[in-house]
């Protein structure tokens, strides 16, 4: 059954710990990440994980507590989540390397924010090396999650416009499904909210939209 649900994501380069105490009682979770490539690793990144079913008060709430504090300098977005943009593979492809162009990141410029993005979480307990190594060689961003049970492993691209996004989420799922020993789950996240403060606060590098055009045309 289709749903859809939001998030609430926070990526600071720089916040008070007092900050992250009252953040932290509002309900947001810190994420630990650890091992990034291709991006600079925040000082702290947090999630509000009760999946939310509107992106109402607890933003504002967020974002007045953020304001408060003179020393932060970082990121928030307000996410829409749907299963209709979610899929998952077993394992079971045929192909040993993705015969595909790598992705090619650039910087945000001041007043640019994403629109979308697509995660690839990985479970490294049952995805095979070679097929963890095929994925090194396609230009994600990459980093570890820290879970109860396991560390899983996330590759991420980030887009200019949303339809390129569900464009390239279309054919890079067709692509990966072919990968054998990937276990995993693929989602796209659309940007509903978005606040970078100051303006040339450190974003994740995005794949922009001319790329995306080619890289569809392969």
């Amino acid at each position: 059954m289709r749903r859809i649900y939001y998030d609430i994501h926070l990526s600071a380069e720089v916040i008070a710990s007092t900050t992250i105490v009252h953040l932290e009682k509002l309900g947001m979770h810190e994420d630990f990440l650890r091992e990034h490539r291709l991006s600079v690793p925040p000082h702290y990144h947090g999630t509000h994980r009760k999946h939310l079913p509107s992106l109402g008060g607890e933003w504002e709430q967020v974002v007045d507590i953020l304001r408060a504090d003179a020393s932060f300098r970082g990121t928030l977005e307000g996410e829409q989540n749907d299963t209709q943009w979610q899929t998952f593979y077993g394992g079971t492809g045929k192909l040993d390397r993705l015969p595909m162009r790598p992705f090619v990141l650039e910087q945000c410029k001041p007043g640019e924010h994403k629109a979308c993005d697509i995660h690839l979480r990985v479970d490294p307990r049952f995805s095979t090396d070679p097929a963890v190594r095929a994925l090194e060689t396609c230009g994600f961003i990459y980093f570890k999650r820290k879970a109860p049970d396991v560390d899983y492993l996330i590759f991420t691209l980030t887009f200019e416009e949303l339809r390129v996004g569900e464009y390239v989420f279309e054919k890079l799922h067709d692509k990966l499904a072919a990968l054998n020993g990937l276990v995993g789950r693929m989602k796209l996240e659309v940007a509903e909210k978005y606040w970078v403060h100051p303006d040339d606060a450190t974003q994740l590098p995005i794949v922009r939209t001319t790329f995306a055009q080619e890289w569809l045309a392969q």
